[in-house]
């Protein structure tokens, strides 16, 4: 078994030399995984993911909201017209829901994939900043107050 070359990016996350791309993108508040990234990573072909997204949109807006995008209109090769990609972004919950149901053909890939994913969404919420209540204990004491008097 062959050893693969990592280089060291993103804070000292290995990642493989074939990825030197963000992992995550920041939409509105919340960080997310474009789904043509997890398909060039997973080794599968968009189209098929999309699909998967599709037909599993119900179980998936569970987790959150699933915002979709079309792009630009792109003429294929050997195709007849147009077609508008479109693609998903998907947030920790459903990225995780996906990669269960999602069969890839090479396991070392998507082991890979999937790993760093994690550290990409463990790193991104370690760098949010700790939200603290001003004055912790001021609602339980005014209430106390209040039921005194």
């Amino acid at each position: 078994m062959k050893s693969k070359n990592y280089s060291l990016t993103a804070g000292g996350f290995a990642h493989p030399e074939i990825s030197q791309e963000p992992i995550l993108i920041q939409h509105k508040t919340e960080p997310r995984i474009d789904s043509r990234l997890f398909a060039k990573r997973a080794g599968l072909q968009h189209r098929s993911l999309y699909k998967l997204v599709k037909n599993n949109i119900k179980q998936l807006r569970e987790f959150g909201s699933l915002p979709s995008f079309e792009i630009a209109a792109v003429k294929e090769t050997g195709a007849r017209g147009i077609k508008h990609n479109r693609y998903y972004l998907l947030n920790e919950s459903q990225f995780d829901f996906v990669c269960r149901i999602v069969r890839g053909r090479n396991h070392e890939q998507m082991t890979q994939f999937k790993l760093d994913v994690t550290k990409a969404f463990s790193k991104k919420r370690a760098a949010e900043p700790i939200r603290r209540e001003y004055l912790p204990h001021y609602h339980e004491s005014r209430d106390a107050l209040r039921d005194l008097g």
